[in-house]
């Protein structure tokens, strides 16, 4: 997707509006309201594309974004759709410092947008994870700093910090569920009820590192282990490999793009994560027609 075909494409508020019925309203137009199809598309001086849509059961009258994610947006649809392209394009996300620059608003306008494109990414929890199952656990936050007066405890990495923690449980080439946790509930109880709510346990094979939370589970299902504090990080297809990918990604999106994340916003940012991840073979069109899809809440 090139500049030159979003500009051709999506370059007025107008085209955009167009795009959007396209897509809200592929088989059928209908009332937001009341579900009626008997609707009429109309001109509307006061409407900023020239046109709205009324309903001749309710009389209602609407644009293609009530009831979506756009709804009652106040900025130009065309800055809504080169914010879904830019970050559709980045693998490791986008700041909204870094969107704000591109598409010309305040960085508290491109933040709240990239929060409603985050929320229409949100992964789907429904379908169960199959075959070979990888899960293990990640912390989130800032590089520990030296100690610079020589005293005091030294900063701790890994499962001594005081770091978000994240568990995930990635399927083998396929998608991944990953949760932000409290400190307190990395145990074995907690893992068990994590796994149980996202695998299907009969039709599965876990693979984790020797973590003592997670010697229980061959009770649940088949379990097979790498030892990583002996060095040893794939015994033929007996790995961690899959969801320390993973892990890469959101690293690196943290702390090159986002630089923090904050407990109230984690879990959206890490959901966002999954999907990028899920969807890391998709070209940048197939991803912006995904987003747009939950934009409008209709399958893409």
């Amino acid at each position: 997707m090139t500049l030159t075909t979003i500009l051709e494409k999506y370059g007025t508020h107008e085209k955009c509006i167009e795009f959007l019925e396209s897509v809200r309203y592929a088989k059928f137009a209908f009332c937001p309201y009341c579900g009626s199809l008997k609707v009429a598309k109309k001109k509307d001086k006061k409407a900023r594309s020239g046109y709205r849509w009324n309903c001749h059961d309710c009389n209602h009258s609407f644009s293609v974004t009530v009831g979506t994610l756009f709804h009652n947006t106040k900025i130009e649809m065309y800055k809504w759709i080169m914010a879904i392209i830019l970050e559709a394009g980045a693998k490791k996300s986008l700041s909204s410092c870094q969107l704000a620059r591109d598409i010309g608003v305040t960085q508290k306008t491109a933040f709240r947008m990239l929060r409603k494109i985050r929320e229409a990414t949100k992964t789907d929890q429904g379908a169960f994870l199959k075959g070979i199952v990888e899960m293990d656990e990640a912390y989130i936050g800032g590089k520990p700093r030296k100690q610079n007066n020589g005293g005091g405890e030294p900063n701790k990495r890994g499962r001594g910090t005081k770091k978000l923690p994240v568990v995930g449980i990635a399927e083998r080439n396929g998608q991944i569920r990953v949760v932000p946790f409290n400190k307190k509930d990395l145990t074995a109880k907690k893992f068990a009820e994590f796994l149980q709510s996202c695998v299907d346990t009969e039709n599965a094979v876990l693979m984790t590192d020797e973590f003592p939370a997670y010697k229980s589970m061959f009770k649940l299902m088949p379990h097979m282990t790498v030892n990583h504090s002996a060095g040893q990080y794939a015994n033929g297809y007996v790995h961690t490999n899959t969801i320390e990918s993973f892990w890469a990604l959101l690293k690196r999106g943290c702390y090159g793009q986002h630089h923090h994340f904050s407990e109230k916003y984690a879990g959206d940012y890490i959901s966002h994560f999954a999907f990028k991840w899920g969807n890391r073979k998709e070209s940048t069109e197939r991803i912006f027609d995904n987003i747009i899809g939950g934009m409008l809440d209709v399958a893409p």
